[in-house]
Formats: C-alpha cells, structure tokens, sequence
C-alpha cells in the first residue's frame, strides 16, 4: 500500500480508507472482525459458530467474504447452514463436511502460494476435522490432497496414499484418540489429536507471503 502511495497510485485519503479497512470491523457493537489477519499471518481468520447464534455466525462469515473475498466458518449445524445459505446471496457456498462453510464473493479466488500438502486421516469419523483443515489450507492458496481411512493396523493401507501424497511439502495427520478414565471433556464429544508429519504446514502458505 506504501508502494502504492509513493507511485501516486493511492491518494492520502484512500491510503487511510485501506488502513481503517485492514484493521477492525465492529459488528452490532459485539464482535469486532480482524481483516488484517491474512496480510499479517498468510492465514484467513475462522468464524467458529458454536456457540454463536445461527444469524449471528452468518453475518460474520458473510462480511468476511464481502471485505476480503472469502469468508471461512467452522462447526457450523443445520440451523448456521441456513442461516449462511440465506445471508450468502449471489456469494458461492462451498460445503466441506457437515461443518465447515466457504463463502465467496463472485469472481474472487485466493492467490496460489505454491504450497502442495496432504490431509491423512486415520479412520472416516476424523473427517470432519480434516476437512476444516483442508477448507483453510486452500483458502490460504495451499493445493491440498485429502486422504482418509488411511488406518493403523498395517503399513499396507498406506502404500496407495502415498504415492498421492508423493510430492507434498507437508502433511497434517488426524487420529481420533481414545478417552481415558478421569477425563474432564463430556463423554458424548470426540477429540481428535493433530500431527504435522515433515515440512511444517504453516510454512506451506507462508512461504510466498511478503
């Protein structure tokens, strides 16, 4: 933007007008959206809608889209769906899994990192998780292959996966694990762990940020 200013591309006051906009947006005087986030880390801010009203968690998703092209939600139920499905409008919805929400505003795709990583899961009920990991990894511009049920009862379930995954910089590993006595977490949720295995993710979408 400094660049812009200087090359007389931006005046003073649109300098300032992109300022303000990379900072904070206040919504209904509750929440208060990061838009600098993604200049900053390389990666998108996540609206997590547990928790969060249906309309709520929608709005914040919607704005996202329409101040930055994209807008990513996480653990969303059949009530947030709808609810992002009629805030969206002519915004494209992509599903990943029955949780995780992709809106973006017409004509808008994220630039390409040159980034190339693997999603593994162990058994299918890691999906989920997965797929709120592979909706991030690609709207950070990453080129991301999902590989799931890969198992753990013998190295021969992994022989296919990997020549998928042969040219990948990095690869993210999800296992459900199981719960051991005197746990505090409600015996009713899963908890899946995360392993980074080689190159780590975040540099994937990192590399070409400047």
């Amino acid at each position: 933007m400094l660049a812009r200013l200087r090359a007389g591309e931006l005046t003073v006051d649109e300098a300032l007008e992109e300022i303000r906009r990379t900072q904070l947006v206040e919504l209904a005087g509750q929440a208060r959206i990061d838009l600098g986030r993604t200049a900053r880390r390389g990666i998108p801010e996540v609206v997590l809608a547990s928790g969060k009203a249906p309309a709520a968690a929608a709005r914040l998703i919607v704005t996202l889209a329409r101040e930055q092209g994209q807008g990513l939600g996480s653990r969303l139920s059949e009530a947030h769906w709808t609810a992002v499905e009629q805030a969206a409008g002519d915004y494209e919805v992509v599903r990943y899994g029955p949780g995780a929400a992709l809106v973006r505003r017409p004509g808008f795709e994220p630039d390409a990192s040159g980034g190339r990583a693997g999603v593994i899961t162990a058994g299918t009920s890691d999906l989920p998780v997965a797929e709120e990991a592979r909706m991030v990894l690609e709207a950070a511009g990453v080129e991301t292959r999902l590989v799931s049920d890969v198992g753990v009862a013998g190295l021969h379930r992994l022989l296919e996966p990997l020549t998928l995954l042969r040219d990948v910089r990095g690869a993210l590993q999800f296992v459900q694990r199981e719960r051991q006595t005197g746990d505090d977490e409600p015996q009713d949720d899963e908890t899946h762990s995360c392993k980074p295995v080689g190159t780590s993710v975040k540099n994937l979408w990192h590399r070409n940020v400047s």
